[in-house]
């Protein structure tokens, strides 16, 4: 059985007409694409533990958007009963509830908001609850203790990172690894003529390009210098423009990971710091 990506193999139920089963194997596309070879298949790990660790990640990160969901229901309903000083955060804490439930003056509204904090409460153990199982099922990867050498690397990004890329060797170059990250390179032309401008590839995994994106961020909010942040700066004066030493940053984040873990190796500070002048040269427009 070949499980297939329906966005590159969209013609294969695309006949007019379809009344026997045996005609329409033969004469679909699907089959002409199976003889071609041309089957865009969707990755699936060989290890039944590969698959249960990626399961753990999905599962923390639907915990997270519901937790997001739920605080995001209780500021928008404080203010639609006109109780706007909410703070940053200070809505969702227990210790300062009872400040802003007062503000409402009925009961009922009172007893309304108390459910939406019981739900909150559970959103937030259960996320906790999937943290400590992603973590738990992570120990017997030996690459995450690596990952978490790299400057801006944290627990999260780590376990992320090696939930949902599997296995290094599916990737045959870095730069696949970038496009399925969002982070290559669509250059459409026509007869030697651009057909619009060059952009990111929209296809591909956006958990990867956003975990790569916050890897960055904190490289550069850590007090010490480190070789992220130096690499960044290297790309900006190369560059001149900080949303494309920004991209480059993030393909050498996911560059040098990969590479540890395909190869088996440990962290070293300088697969960054004498990282290639070609790497630095701008390739892309601002997404």
């Amino acid at each position: 059985m070949v499980i297939c990506d329906p966005r590159y193999n969209r013609n294969i139920g695309a006949q007019a007409n379809k009344n026997n089963d045996h005609n329409d194997v033969a004469s679909s596309p699907a089959a002409r694409l199976l003889r071609l070879r041309e089957l865009k298949e969707v990755y699936h790990p060989p290890q039944m533990h590969r698959a249960i660790f990626k399961s753990a990640a999905k599962q923390y990160l639907e915990m997270t958007r519901q937790q997001t969901q739920i605080k995001l229901k209780i500021k928008n309903k404080f203010r639609a009963w006109q109780v706007t000083q909410l703070g940053a955060q200070q809505v969702y804490h227990l210790r300062h509830r009872e400040k802003f439930l007062k503000q409402l003056n009925h009961p009922d509204l009172v007893g309304q908001f108390s459910i939406l904090y019981e739900l909150l409460q559970s959103a937030q153990q259960a996320q906790r609850q999937s943290l400590q199982q992603l973590c738990q099922l992570g120990k017997r990867y030996n690459e995450i203790q690596q990952f978490l050498k790299i400057p801006g690397v944290g627990p999260i990004t780590a376990h992320l990172f090696d939930a949902y890329i599997q296995d290094p060797h599916r990737f045959a170059t870095k730069q696949k690894l970038w496009r399925y990250a969002q982070l290559g390179i669509v250059d459409r032309s026509s007869n030697g003529k651009p057909l619009g401008y060059r952009r990111l590839d929209r296809n591909g995994n956006s958990l990867l390009k956003h975990i790569s994106y916050q890897i960055w961020k904190a490289s550069l909010q850590t007090k010490q210098p480190n070789e992220v942040r130096d690499y960044f700066q290297c790309s900006l004066n190369t560059t001149g423009n900080r949303i494309h030493a920004r991209l480059n940053t993030q393909r050498k984040i996911l560059a040098v990971m990969w590479t540890v873990w395909k190869h088996q190796q440990a962290y070293q500070a300088q697969k960054f710091i004498a990282a290639a002048q070609p790497e630095l040269v701008t390739r892309t427009q601002p997404s």
